[in-house]
């Protein structure tokens, strides 16, 4: 163990070996089913469901059995060649000795509510297969790129945020709902890491509705300019901008070119440049960087771009090399992303280099909305 001292105490920072061997010690998911060999019951459908038969009960050989809603959701339709059912149905004709996976997200409370509910009855996982690209984070991939994870927690300046990227790693590697339970409002997490810092411009990258441009207003007193950027037609049009602060709504996708590119509408996630969703369809949108939609000063950029942040970041250089706003960058939307983006904006400059990086998450279902903080220091 290494000795590390901060404020005056002393503290053991864990070797990357410790660090690995804490992460391989778990049981995969797919460990999991392959061993137990029960029933496989989907609850919900669509293209979690699809990337959940695909990527992780495809390669094991195995089928589900059942599929299954909440109740307001069952009606007369099939999936997978399987008719939805209700829970009762399901747990009538197969009993509780089922692996019930879980293959969508929430923030609602009921729909939390219910997956805890399933996860004291059932042997019950929540599979984190990626929004974009096809990589699984299993355990090869985390001994693959074992450095790369250690030196990104390495950069993580309190305790929280390195307990939330452990917990993050073994709900990928394991499904298990036990390691989302590490949260805390959006609004609380904006109010303590920048305490003391004057936001005066922002910009809000995957704007969707205005939600979190709103909330900065309540949050940040001296917040006069947002630069609001989102790709979705319908989406934008339902903007709603905060009182008394000056907004430019850009409906556009942010990228590391201007021009344009298809765009997969939807209204919801899985949608943008590199997704699909079922209920979206195929537009061409205007591409722009964020170097080319900012003009003045800005002292943080939002990052939230449905897998487009590491593209987003490169097409921000001009104002990260002359100002060094700080960041809220999505981690979750691809594999790589936990470990890639925190390595890339530290060695982008020494001014980031210097920043403080934490990691922060709101109560929601699978792990989304990780979010990486980047400030400097007071």
């Amino acid at each position: 163990m290494i000795i590390h001292h901060t404020d005056g105490k002393i503290k053991k920072m864990m070797t990357k070996n410790e660090l690995v061997n804490k992460y391989l010690s778990v049981t995969t998911l797919s460990e999991s089913l392959a061993e137990r060999c029960r029933p496989v019951a989907l609850y919900g459908t669509g293209n979690g469901a699809d990337k959940v038969i695909s990527m992780i009960l495809g390669p094991l050989g195995v089928s589900p059995e059942a599929v299954f809603a909440s109740d307001g959701f069952v009606r007369s339709r099939t999936y997978a060649g399987l008719p939805v059912e209700s829970l009762a149905g399901v747990s009538s004709r197969l009993g509780d000795d089922v692996d019930v996976l879980m293959c969508f997200g929430s923030d609602r409370e009921e729909v939390i509510s219910f997956a805890e509910s399933l996860d004291g009855r059932f042997s019950f996982a929540i599979p984190d297969v990626p929004l974009y690209g096809n990589g699984l984070f299993d355990r090869a991939y985390a001994t693959e790129h074992s450095d790369e994870l250690y030196e990104a927690r390495s950069l993580l300046s309190d305790e929280e945020s390195k307990e939330l990227f452990d917990d993050s790693v073994l709900y990928r590697l394991t499904g298990k709902m036990k390691y989302l339970r590490r949260t805390e409002r959006v609004e609380d997490s904006y109010r303590s890491i920048f305490a003391g810092r004057d936001i005066v411009a922002a910009v809000d990258g995957g704007a969707y509705r205005g939600e979190t441009s709103r909330m900065w207003r309540e949050v940040f007193p001296a917040l006069e300019k947002i630069y609001a950027v989102e790709p979705d037609a319908r989406t934008a049009a339902k903007f709603e901008p905060p009182a008394g602060c000056e907004v430019g709504l850009v409906n556009a996708a942010l990228t590391d070119f201007c021009g344009e590119e298809t765009f997969h509408s939807s209204s919801s996630r899985g949608a943008g440049i590199a997704g699909k969703n079922r209920r979206g369809r195929d537009e061409t949108v205007r591409c722009v960087t964020l170097d080319s939609v900012v003009t003045g000063r800005v002292d943080l950029i939002k990052l939230d771009v449905e897998g487009f942040e590491e593209r987003a970041l490169r097409g921000a250089k001009r104002l990260m090399t002359e100002y060094a706003p700080s960041l809220a960058v999505s981690l979750y939307h691809r594999t790589d992303d936990i470990w890639k983006l925190p390595l890339m904006i530290n060695n982008f400059s020494r001014d980031y280099a210097e920043m403080k990086f934490f990691l922060r998450r709101p109560r929601c279902l699978p792990c989304w909305d990780l979010t990486l903080f980047c400030v400097k220091e007071v």
